[in-house]
């Protein structure tokens, strides 16, 4: 409870939506399943503020520096933990030892111990090397960095061909918005229904003139802009942590499912959102030691 209001991002005046996925066949709402990044809208200045940017900021970074505290002690290093998802679930999947007739490290659905899931786990040091692989072999190497910086300058393309089209799409609402808020102030009976929903019209004003200010056009990069990410990527392997911090960047998620694994990277380097490539694995390929498959 505590962790979701301290990463809430509707403090700092951002509103979120459209983030959880839809019901599954049984008709219930999973709010730990997300939906995709590029389908999730972040709206700034789209609710009041109670907190500064700054302030918000501090406190992630508190929280960042208590856990890597935490983690230091631990006996055993799991490059992928935060990133994997039970694909029955939703919920995160989390590192752990077992013990036995066969001592190995896996990653493991949190709601396994609550009886809530009974998906398998999975060994984790075979996903954390095929996740190094993966990586290496799609992105840090010179031939596919630059299939890749292709790939994202004609995405860039197509973003800037798009940018009349959603200026003036931007440019339209607000007239609308106005309209209405105008109708709503001039109503002679204020009640708490329509300062409500003058607030909402508000908000979205703000947005809407937020989103228009944010509709730059890009330029065409080159594979000398981000050459040097394959020496980080390489040198970074000796430092655990800030290699985990570092592909963090590239890796939007993995997913867990009864048959596969996928792995969904971001392939935009920071510049445009929505660059996504997604791999499958057979979750055969990690199988722990006691598993029969």
């Amino acid at each position: 409870m505590y962790y979701e209001i301290l990463n809430n991002l509707k403090y700092t005046g951002t509103y979120v939506y459209n983030r959880s996925s839809a019901k599954d066949y049984n008709h219930r709402r999973n709010s730990h399943r997300h939906k995709p990044e590029e389908e999730i809208i972040r709206i700034a200045n789209g609710c009041p503020a109670i907190i500064s940017q700054e302030t918000f900021q501090k406190a992630a970074e508190r929280r960042k520096s208590a856990s890597a505290v935490g983690k230091l002690g631990a006996k055993h290093f799991y490059l992928c933990s935060g990133m994997v998802r039970c694909g029955e679930c939703g919920k995160k999947m989390s590192g752990g030892k077992r013990y036995g007739k066969y001592h190995f490290h896996t990653y493991c659905c949190t709601a396994h111990r609550s009886d809530c899931c009974n998906f398998k786990e999975i060994d984790s040091e075979k996903l954390d090397h095929y996740v190094i692989a993966l990586l290496e072999r799609e992105l840090f190497c010179e031939a596919s960095m630059k299939k890749q910086i292709r790939h994202l300058n004609q995405c860039i393309s197509r973003h800037n061909r798009k940018l009349p089209a959603w200026r003036k799409a931007l440019d339209e609402q607000p007239d609308k918005l106005n309209l209405e808020y105008i109708q709503m102030q001039s109503s002679k009976e204020k009640t708490i229904e329509i300062c409500e929903q003058i607030n909402t019209l508000e908000s979205q004003r703000i947005a809407f003139e937020s989103s228009r200010n944010n509709l730059q056009e890009l330029e065409a990069v080159g594979y000398a802009d981000f050459c040097g990410l394959i020496d980080s990527f390489f040198a970074l392997q000796e430092e655990l942590f800030r290699f985990r911090t570092f592909i963090r960047d590239y890796i939007k998620s993995i997913t867990v499912y009864r048959e596969s694994v996928v792995f969904s990277l971001d392939c935009g380097f920071g510049l445009l959102d929505g660059v996504i490539r997604e791999f499958t694995a057979k979750r055969i390929d990690f199988k722990t030691p006691s598993q029969r498959m």
